[in-house]
């Protein structure tokens, strides 16, 4: 008679595919695949492959393997999944909108990060975030009687999504005395 004897767990490797990001997010439905081994007695159990596709922020996903002897072995992986892109509208000035005030108040509502530009330069403009709605203060007055104000909005999950307006400066009415 011969007896084996094995108390060592089974191997289980998991792999995500397709692979995050740089920053550790993805964008699209993640999968989880699964590879069992065991040297000594076989694998009884490895488990089905796992499509993630509820999005959420360091999210656990955790399988089991069995080999022939009992013996289980577990991984746990962690998901970052936003599939959702990131939203921008102008509330206040509007495309085209005119304004009497220079600089001129901002306001948009804003789902993820923010980055504002005047003519093409990046502004360093004092933003307040409540609710989804940024309140914005320019630090300078906009150069001329037009300009073009960019805002851009991103995540970590994808690119940002661009959005842009126009608010065109206005003298302020005068009177003749």
């Amino acid at each position: 008679m011969t007896l084996n004897l094995d108390r060592q767990a089974p191997v289980l490797t998991p792999t995500v595919t397709p692979a995050p990001n740089e920053a550790g997010w993805h964008a699209t439905d993640p999968t989880i695949r699964f590879e069992c081994t065991d040297a000594l007695s076989g694998v009884a159990s490895c488990p089905d492959p796992i499509t993630v596709t509820d999005e959420g922020s360091a999210v656990d996903y955790t399988a089991s393997a069995e080999d022939l002897a009992g013996d289980s072995a577990q991984a746990t992986v962690t998901i970052n999944l936003d599939k959702t892109p990131p939203q921008l509208g102008f509330t206040a000035p509007g495309h085209g909108g005119a304004v009497t005030q220079d600089p001129p108040p901002v306001t948009l509502s804003v789902s993820d990060n923010l980055a504002l530009s005047l003519n093409g330069q990046p502004v360093a403009a004092e933003c307040s975030l409540t609710d989804g709605t940024a309140q914005c203060q320019l630090p300078a007055p906009i150069p001329g009687t037009q300009a073009t104000l960019q805002a851009q909005v991103s995540d970590l999950g994808r690119s940002g999504q661009p959005c842009f307006g126009s608010p065109r400066k206005r003298e302020p009415e005068r009177a003749r005395l």
